[in-house]
C-alpha cells in the first residue's frame, strides 16, 4: 500500500503542472496593415492570459519604408490580425497555422530613399497627397507612378528591374547581344589530278614536264 506521503508529493506534482499549463501560456500572432503592407510577427508569453514578455519582429514593405521617408509614416489604423500558434506551458502546442514569410526586405536602396526624402521638400504638398490618396484611398495607380520617380534616380544597376531581372546575353542591361553568325563550312575544291587519273601520277613526270 502506497504511503501518504508518495500520494501528497504526487498530488502535488499533478497541481503544479495543472496551474503551469492552465496558467502559462506562450502565443504568435501574426498582422497584416492594410493601408501601408507591412507585416508583424508578435510572439507573447502570457500568465493567466496576460502578456509578461513580448517580441516584436517587422517585416517592413516598400509602400511603408517611403511613407516614412515622404515624412508620413502609416499610422497602421487597419490591420488585420490573428493567431498563428499556442503553446501551453511554453511547450504543448495546441494550435498552429503555418504563416510563410517572405525571406529578404524589399529592395530600397539608399539612393532611392534620398530620392524620396527630396521629392518631399521639391514638392511639399507631396506628403499630404500621398497620405489621402495611397494610404487612405488605395490609390496603386498614384503609388506605381511615385514608385518610378523615385527610383529614376538611381543608377540602372540599382534599379528594380535590373536586380530582379535575368541578366541579358552580353551581361549589361542594354539590349540583347547580337546573336553570332553561323560560320559556313569551305568549299569542296573538288576531286585532284590524282583522284581523276591525272598523267603526273601514272607517269611520275613532273608537272612543268607534262606538255
Amino acid at each position: 500500500m502506497i504511503g501518504r506521503k508518495p500520494l501528497v508529493i504526487l498530488g502535488g506534482v499533478i497541481a503544479v503542472l495543472l496551474l503551469w499549463f492552465g496558467g502559462v501560456d506562450r502565443v504568435q500572432y501574426e498582422e497584416d496593415c492594410l493601408d501601408c503592407q507591412l507585416g508583424r510577427t508578435i510572439y507573447q508569453t502570457r500568465l493567466a492570459t496576460a502578456p509578461v514578455l513580448e517580441a516584436i519582429e517587422e517585416r517592413p514593405s516598400l509602400l511603408s519604408m517611403a511613407a516614412e521617408d515622404l515624412g508620413v509614416p502609416c499610422p497602421h489604423d487597419h490591420v488585420h490580425r490573428w493567431l498563428a500558434e499556442r503553446r501551453l506551458g511554453l511547450v504543448l502546442v495546441i494550435f498552429e497555422d503555418h504563416v510563410l514569410h517572405p525571406t529578404q526586405r524589399p529592395w530600397y536602396p539608399p539612393c532611392a530613399r534620398e530620392a524620396a526624402r527630396s521629392l518631399a521638400e521639391a514638392e511639399p504638398e507631396l506628403p499630404q497627397e500621398f497620405r489621402s490618396r495611397v494610404i487612405s484611398d488605395h490609390d496603386w495607380g498614384f503609388w506605381t507612378g511615385l514608385r518610378e520617380r523615385i527610383f529614376a534616380s538611381c543608377p540602372p544597376r540599382q534599379r528594380p528591374e535590373a536586380i530582379f531581372s535575368p541578366p541579358l546575353p552580353d551581361g549589361g542591361l542594354g539590349a540583347p547581344a547580337e546573336p553570332e553568325e553561323a560560320s559556313t563550312p569551305p568549299e569542296d575544291p573538288g576531286p585532284t589530278g590524282e583522284q581523276v587519273g591525272d598523267p603526273r601520277a601514272e607517269t611520275g613526270i613532273p608537272a612543268d614536264e607534262v606538255d
